[in-house]
Parts: C-alpha cells; structure tokens; sequence
C-alpha cells in the first residue's frame, strides 16, 4: 500500500492524506495553507517524502501557528520561527536539490502525527481541525521527529509546551502526552 500526499489533489475541497481523504471544510483555513506549505518546505530541502519536521515549519509560516508558540522558552538567543526551526532541521535532515515532485510518501512519523491530530479533534469534539490539534499531532512525536528536536536544540520544552496546548482545548481534562 502506498501512503502518499498527492500534490495534484490540493483542489479546492480536498487534500489526500495517504489512504484516506480529509475535506478541506473538515480542516481550518490555516491548518490547510499550513500543510501545503510543509509540502513546499520538503520540496525545497529536496525531500520526497512530507515529514512532521515539514509539517511544522508548515504549521509556522501561518499566524495561528506561530501565536501558539509565543512566550515559549528558549535557550538565551534563540526563538521559535520559521527560520530558526528550518536551520535546525536542516542539521538533523539532509538537504537535496529541489525537487518538483507529484507525490510525497508521508512518513510514518507523519502518519502518526496526522492520526493524533484527528484523535485530538474528534476527543475534543472540534468542529474543525484547528491550528491547536494539528501542532499537538506533530510534539506527540517527541523523540522520532526531527521537528520536535529541532525546537528541543532551540530550549523548548515540548511536554510543558504539549501541556499548554492542550489546556487550551480543555483547560480541566488531564493531560497525558
């Protein structure tokens, strides 16, 4: 079975995420501009797969993304933004020459990241797949993706940030990551 993100699919009701279709009006405005501009991110680093480390720098390129990452600590000098994330993802991921690909394979890390994302939206019983969820599917990864050890080498805390983001979704449930 192939598990792929199908470039040729960003038509206007809809993005294929490996086997299974999510409706773009099941998805925010921003959390769709955020994927597809995580497919640009692997496309120009080379990739022909779309990362969570993609995914992130997707997710940061929008408002809402960056706004969730805010008072977030760092080590002195340092900052969450797209830029500062892309360098230090680009030490734990090789470059390539840019690629203009039709698909890009999702990586398991991916995959598990996307799923967590529509686990957290359904348990919270969002109407949408927001900005929130989408970012929580990616810091449930922790250790297996180079996004999350990117904002780790910059001194977030993933869980403490995970925490925050989840509170705001439901400030009285327990939080287990």
């Amino acid at each position: 079975m192939r598990l792929a993100f199908d470039l040729r699919a960003l038509g206007p009701e809809r993005i294929v995420l490996r086997t299974y279709t999510v409706f773009r009006n099941d998805m925010t405005p921003d959390v769709v501009r955020g994927i597809m501009s995580g497919a640009l991110e692997a496309s120009r680093m080379g990739h022909e797969y779309l990362g969570s480390e993609h995914l992130l720098l997707g997710y940061l390129q929008e408002p809402s993304g960056i706004k969730l990452f805010g008072d977030v600590g760092t080590f002195p000098g340092k900052s969450v933004n797209v830029e500062s994330v892309r360098k230090e993802v680009l030490k734990l991921v090789k470059q390539e020459p840019e690629i203009n690909p039709t698909y890009l394979d999702l990586t398991p890390v991916s995959i598990k990241a996307l799923d967590h994302t529509l686990e957290v939206a359904r348990n919270m019983k969002l109407d949408k797949i927001d900005m929130r969820a989408s970012v929580l599917g990616v810091l449930k990864q922790r250790m297996d993706s180079p996004g999350v050890l990117a904002l780790r080498n910059l001194g977030v805390n993933e869980e403490r940030l995970y925490e925050r983001i989840f509170s705001s979704l439901c400030p009285a449930s327990p939080i287990v990551i």
